[in-house]
């Protein structure tokens, strides 16, 4: 991300960067015995949310998509 932040900027920024994280369903969901990946997941969806609110004003989109295994 630090990366692909760095050249879009450095570029101009006259296109739009899009920048796509993979979090879970327990992000905001926590299951038992799970606190560990829950917090990870949670990080990346709060990591997500600030780099978009942080880099929106140049042509910066941060999303998040939390995918549900098994029955939800």
């Amino acid at each position: 991300m630090q990366v692909a932040l760095r050249l879009h900027l450095d570029a101009g920024a006259s296109s739009e960067l899009v920048l796509l994280n993979i979090s879970s369903i327990v992000a905001t969901r926590p299951e038992p015995l799970a606190s560990l990946y829950s917090m990870s997941r949670a990080a990346v969806l709060n990591l997500s949310h600030c780099v978009a609110k942080e880099y929106g004003r140049r042509n910066v989109r941060s999303v998040a998509v939390s995918p549900v295994s098994g029955s939800a």
